[in-house]
């Protein structure tokens, strides 16, 4: 495990780049019987706020900016794997994109997570990364850090098809790139989406390289739903990457709202 020691040696700093890896060996999915085990993203939210969190919930998941339709939500004094819900507050559980990568690593593709950034989108195509950081050179989650400088407009994403929004890159080798093509049909069937960009082989993605013999694809943050709420002034207390869960505690989201 890639990590630096502190001053005492008690407490190494993980880099995120480890935990990416970490999470992704824990998904799981069996296509067949249409079920997984997802890796979630918790997010605390004023009870007062609810009812708009809900609304633009709901809005950032029709439109397409998010990995999974499935969420669940968590009242207060609920206990979702040790999270524990305060009072006057209440946690919304979203699918992780990590999940995707862990299924690609599942199937038997190697994934390297390469960075978290901003992508400016421009009548609904993406066009470029404007901010990034890379999984290997920090330890605090890029798409965490990112979202709370406020950078996003994924609000107006979703009511103009222009803004900025949350995503991620990562790499495989251009070997398997049938076989990952294959797997985003047998995720697209279960209702998992979210692949933002595919790039060429050795060729840059959204303006950022890739490795020789590889090719990229940008993969959007499972917290866009997160950066909206934001953006409308609710306040959002994000736990990214907090737990991996089998897909059937989680409904869809018309269930839900």
């Amino acid at each position: 495990m890639k990590h630096i020691e502190g001053n005492d040696g008690a407490h190494p700093l993980v880099f995120t780049d480890v935990l990416v890896e970490e999470n992704m060996y824990a998904t799981e999915f069996d296509f067949s019987k249409e079920w997984a085990r997802v890796v979630v993203n918790s997010c605390m939210i004023p009870k007062e706020e609810l009812e708009r969190a809900l609304t633009i919930l709901r809005d950032v998941l029709v439109s397409g900016i998010a990995v999974s339709p499935y969420v669940r939500l968590c009242d207060e004094g609920e206990d979702f794997y040790g999270l524990v819900v305060p009072p006057g507050y209440v946690a919304l559980i979203t699918v992780c994109s990590i999940t995707l990568c862990g299924a690609l690593l599942k199937a038997g593709i190697p994934v390297k997570p390469k960075l978290g950034g901003i992508v400016q989108v421009e009548n609904c195509v993406a066009q470029r990364f404007t901010q990034v950081m890379s999984y290997s050179s920090t330890t605090v989650d890029p798409l965490e850090a990112l979202l709370s400088q406020e950078l996003t407009s994924v609000s107006t994403v979703v009511d103009t098809g222009s803004g900025k929004i949350l995503a991620s890159l990562h790499e495989s080798p251009i070997a398997s790139r049938d076989a990952f093509h294959y797997v985003l049909e047998s995720l697209s069937k279960m209702g998992f989406a979210g692949i933002l960009e595919v790039g060429e082989p050795n060729n840059d993605v959204l303006g950022v390289p890739v490795d020789v013999n590889h090719f990229g694809f940008v993969v959007v943050g499972g917290t866009n739903p997160m950066a909206a709420m934001q953006e409308a002034g609710i306040p959002v207390s994000l736990r990214p990457m907090s737990e991996v869960v089998e897909l059937s505690e989680l409904l869809h989201f018309e269930d839900v709202l």
